[in-house]
């Protein structure tokens, strides 16, 4: 498959992999909730200070625990009446619910306006933005009509605190929750609805009353959106019937289907599909797939707007649909033994037009509740398997709320692990609002420049690489690379390597795989050579220089730890980094992963190896011997380099690589 050619075009590629990948802030993606590899002492430090409450004037109080979860979320920002306080007895005025509401159900800040729909907002207002959205939204019409206007200074009460959460979350219709004041309300259906969701258990008992003229002050209103988003557990702890968990969460879970195959998605707040970003990938290259609700609802070439491979979440959309979203809700304080239910498709293919999927439910027990130091998050242990295509569906409690997001599954042991919803929400968040949560394969792709047949290609040592990228394949390719030392190469798409050849120039045909007319193919030049060497790369198909960003300098010259979080982009993908060590200096490098069986291979300047190892690293939190570790001490002051490979030949896994000076 893979034969020598001639062509014609050159262009100059100025050195390889090591001296031309861009350093970039990837790093700071180990960090999921603002917490990145400090110090025990700095993460001490911070769990006290958690501790202690977001604002001085709750303590004691009941609605403490929703204030706080609001405020971890950033949703509370510049609504304090002064430093270190919130004024929880103070009532709730209209501004200040479209800057709640909002931003629970949106991802960053909106874009600052200069004029208002409504004549009484003040455009020059820190605020209005956030009015403006809320009403884009959908939530609020504003108070009057002729001129317009919202009644930013308004006090809400309980009955239209009831209707904006119906229309945020678009809650559906409910039978009457026996209120004897909230009979001929205006917003009685909409209390009906936040009550059988179990928002609300009303004001007072015997007899039942809502209250609904009652102003709702600041700490209710944190109690009750904390509930609505499952951030704090419900008043009532009656358990749903499985069918009752089923007929709520079902219509919103579909099917994500992509190029390579499918999955299951979660519809979430803001309109956006969540599923794994395994389900998606490759087509992060492609950047977009099918989206079918159970309903038969179809949207065609959504846009993956996100990945993240580390926490193994992809975004998609934003959606035009008034289907429910169901928000990612806290189940890390859940005990060992509480029921738990997987909603997704099972090895769900389509059949004909028309096609309407149906997710299925699988029952099981929460075994454990585990932590993954390396990128700071829960997972949730259950013994429901996870079957071909439920991938990226949900993890819900017997109150039908999203707690995980199932990724992994060991059917030889017998469970099946998923990501808190909990961390899942501050990552989507993160990943929405800044790019270095985020990891797209299309920005290593140098579409500055024009891509050519014939590249020239200068490489380091044994430890370098230089990649390029196929985007375009008719039925076959063939490449030669002649030069001053001996290289070698191979092509690889996504999941294999599909045939290369070695530093001697034969052919080494790594079987019958497929070449497809679509997809993104990866040439990856090598030698063996320890010196420098000088090649030339022509192809018989146009190619365009990769730059991996995962090669990075994990430790400079008087630096004593350093750490990456990095993916193996495709089949056959080698990482590399740099250490700049003294002589004498001892090194301890090692790896952190939950898919991917890493491998280290130390070099030193003249392209010897000086260490390597496989196995020998911490135990992942999963308990399974992927990690690799190697002790090293510097016999002489100069760069040192590291190759990191996928030791079991798993393609698309994520990892976290550290490097500290052991004094």
């Amino acid at each position: 498959m893979l034969c020598i050619a001639k062509a014609v075009s050159r262009r100059r590629l100025p050195v390889g992999r090591l001296a031309t990948t861009r350093t970039v802030a990837v790093v700071a993606a180990i960090a999921v909730a603002g917490a990145s590899l400090a110090s025990s002492a700095a993460a001490s430090e911070a769990t006290v200070q958690a501790d202690s409450g977001a604002f001085s004037d709750d303590d004691g109080s009941v609605h403490e625990p929703a204030l706080d979860a609001l405020a971890a979320r950033g949703f509370l920002g510049g609504t304090e009446c002064a430093e270190d306080r919130i004024c929880p007895s103070q009532p709730l005025k209209r501004w200040e619910m479209a800057v709640w509401l909002g931003r629970a159900l949106s991802y960053g800040e909106p874009e600052p306006v200069t004029e208002s729909r409504f004549a009484d907002v003040d455009a020059d207002e820190w605020w209005a933005a956030h009015v403006e959205r809320f009403a884009d939204l959908g939530i609020t019409a504003g108070c009057r009509t002729e001129p317009l206007g919202y009644c930013p200074e308004r006090v809400v009460n309980r009955a239209q605190m009831a209707t904006f959460l119906q229309r945020a979350l678009r809650l559906p219709e409910a039978a009457p929750a026996g209120f004897d004041d909230t009979e001929g309300n205006t917003h009685e259906d909409n209390i009906d609805a936040l009550a059988a969701e179990g928002i609300t258990a009303g004001c007072a008992t015997e007899p039942l009353l809502y209250c609904p003229d009652d102003p709702v002050n600041r700490a209710q209103m944190a109690t009750f959106l904390s509930r609505a988003l499952g951030l704090i557990p419900l008043p009532s702890a009656e358990a749903l019937s499985a069918q009752e968990v089923y007929a709520k969460v079902a219509p919103s879970i579909p099917i994500v289907e992509s190029a390579y195959g499918q999955g299951s998605g979660i519809l979430i707040p803001g309109d956006y599909v969540l599923t794994n970003h395994h389900v998606v990938w490759p087509d992060d290259f492609i950047q977009s797939a099918t989206i079918v609700f159970p309903d038969g609802t179809e949207y065609s070439d959504v846009e993956v707007v996100a990945t993240n491979p580390w926490a193994d979440l992809a975004v998609l959309g934003p959606l035009e649909t008034d289907k429910r979203p169901l928000p990612l809700a806290d189940g890390e304080q859940l005990p060992p033994g509480s029921d738990l239910y997987l909603i997704g498709y099972s090895a769900e293919y389509e059949q004909d037009e028309g096609f309407a999927p149906e997710p299925t439910i699988t029952r099981g027990l929460l075994s454990r509740v585990r932590h993954w130091d390396g990128y700071d998050m829960t997972l949730l242990q259950t013994d429901a398997a996870i079957a071909g295509g439920q991938s990226g569906g949900a993890l819900v409690d017997s109150r039908g709320r999203v707690v995980g997001v199932p990724t992994w599954s060991w059917s030889d042991a017998g469970f099946s692990v998923a990501t808190s919803a909990s961390d899942d929400a501050e990552v989507v968040e993160l990943m929405l609002t800044d790019d270095s949560y985020s990891h797209s394969f299309l920005d290593s792709i140098d579409a500055s420049s024009d891509p050519s047949r014939t590249w020239d290609i200068e490489l380091g040592g044994a430890w370098d690489l230089a990649t390029f990228v196929v985007q375009e394949i008719a039925e076959s390719i063939s490449l030669e690379v002649e030069g001053s030392g001996e290289a070698y190469a191979w092509l690889a798409d996504a999941f294999d390597v599909l045939c290369c050849f070695d530093a001697e120039g034969g052919l080494a045909d790594r079987g019958d795989a497929e070449i497809l007319t679509y997809g993104t193919y990866f040439v990856e030049i090598g030698q063996v050579s320890a010196g420098p060497g000088t090649y030339t790369l022509t192809s018989s198909a146009e190619l365009w220089p990769y730059y991996d960003e995962d090669g990075v300098v994990l430790l400079a010259e008087g630096e004593t730890s350093g750490g990456n979080a990095g993916v193996f982009d495709y089949d056959g993908d080698v990482d590399a980094y740099e250490l700049h060590l003294r002589r004498g200096e001892t090194v301890v490098i090692w790896t952190d992963s939950i898919d991917s069986d890493t491998r280290l291979f130390l070099y030193d300047s003249a392209s010897n190896v000086v260490a390597e190892d496989d196995d020998s690293g911490p135990i992942g939190v999963l308990g399974f011997e992927f990690n690799a570790e190697i002790l090293f001490e510097a016999p002489a002051t100069g760069t040192y380099y590291i190759n990191m490979y996928v030791a079991d030949g798993a393609t698309g896994g994520s990892y976290i690589i550290n490097a500290a000076i052991v004094e």
